[in-house]
């Protein structure tokens, strides 16, 4: 099953692997995954090492404005079975590259891998960090003086 989410992609691709991902995008359905097979159909590389979506090439909208070569970094869909695009793209992906998944359905759910550029990956989340932050009182603007009547003479 699928949901419409939103997929960012921050990964450049190592450059001993970049034939090699030439040759996987060059054959997208041959997983039987549909998720990498949406995935790997969509993906293309971007200037000389990283992996983006063509803006032009899908149906799909983003939220991201495209560059001056039509590449865009994220991309909303209905994406599936997001472990078998992150373990396809720990094959490539450089060290800490990273994958975000946010769901635009109910649930909001918002999660990330991040890659060691060993053809690995490995969870990333959000977390509380570091203490509670003291809370200011907000300032108000000054309002302006009123301009006076000039007096007539």
């Amino acid at each position: 099953m699928s949901y419409y989410t939103e997929i960012l992609i921050l990964a450049g691709i190592r450059k001993d692997k970049l034939e090699e991902v030439q040759s996987e995008l060059a054959d997208p359905l041959k997983y039987d995954s549909d998720g990498l097979s949406m995935f790997l159909s969509l993906v293309a590389i971007a200037g000389e090492s990283s992996f983006q979506f063509k803006a032009s090439e899908h149906p799909f909208e983003s939220e991201y404005c495209e560059d001056d070569e039509d590449f865009v970094g994220a991309l909303k869909a209905p994406w599936s079975e997001p472990e078998d695009i992150a373990g396809w793209l720990a094959r490539y992906a450089d060290r800490d590259s990273r994958l975000h998944f946010h769901s635009l359905e109910a649930d909001g759910l918002d999660f990330a891998y991040v890659f060691d550029g060993k053809g690995r990956f490995r969870d990333l989340e959000l977390r509380p960090v570091g203490g509670w932050k003291k809370i200011e009182p907000l300032k108000l603007k000054k309002k302006p003086k009123p301009l006076r009547k000039r007096s007539k003479k």
